[in-house]
């Protein structure tokens, strides 16, 4: 399923990424340019998704048969031992906020702002794949991304032949275009 969702940018985990701490007390002037490039960068964010739902076939020591997918990863078979369903996943926040000002200040901070916002995005997505598994009697598993451990990026392509995203590209080494964007899955336990 494809879609668009809207979330808000968190300006905490902004500042985080930033270098401030939970005690830095921002100038005026400071919080109003960043306040300003969240806000703006609000209007630029055209946040879209999709995912797919699987079943599992197999799973043994270092490989996870689904009736679409099948992955290498020692460490996913081993979360996966009791899984019975996954949903795999692709969102994405757009090219808007990558493209260059020229003004480092500002680059800077769209990238900070770029960079949350797409995790919060995924975040929010997989808090709906928790409620849609909760209501079929599962419990899911923290989501794991491709890249991650032993899941190697060249797998990302077997995500997109399942997936068949409009809203996104691969590039050269499987790197995802727009940059903001991320791939997922989520497997379900049965509670």
């Amino acid at each position: 399923m494809e879609g668009i969702i809207s979330f808000q940018i968190p300006k905490d985990k902004v500042l985080r990424r930033l270098g401030y701490t939970s005690k830095t007390k921002l100038d005026k002037r400071t919080d109003d340019i960043i306040n300003n490039e969240i806000e703006h960068a609000s209007k630029l964010i055209k946040p879209s998704f999709v995912y797919g739902d699987l079943t599992v076939k197999s799973v043994t020591d270092d490989e996870i048969v689904f009736d679409r997918l099948s992955i290498k990863s020692k460490i996913l078979s081993n979360k996966f031992n009791n899984v019975k369903k996954a949903t795999i996943f692709i969102v994405s926040i757009g090219e808007e906020l990558e493209k260059k000002t020229g003004k480092t200040l500002t680059d800077a901070l769209r990238d900070a702002i770029g960079s949350e916002a797409v995790e919060e995005f995924a975040e929010h997505l997989n808090e709906q794949i928790t409620h849609r598994a909760a209501a079929e009697g599962y419990k899911t598993l923290s989501r794991f991304s491709v890249g991650y451990g032993d899941w190697e990026i060249k797998h990302q392509k077997d995500i997109f032949r399942v997936l068949k995203p409009t809203f996104v590209s691969l590039g050269a080494g499987n790197i995802m275009h727009p940059q903001k964007s991320i791939s997922a899955i989520v497997g379900w336990e049965k509670k």
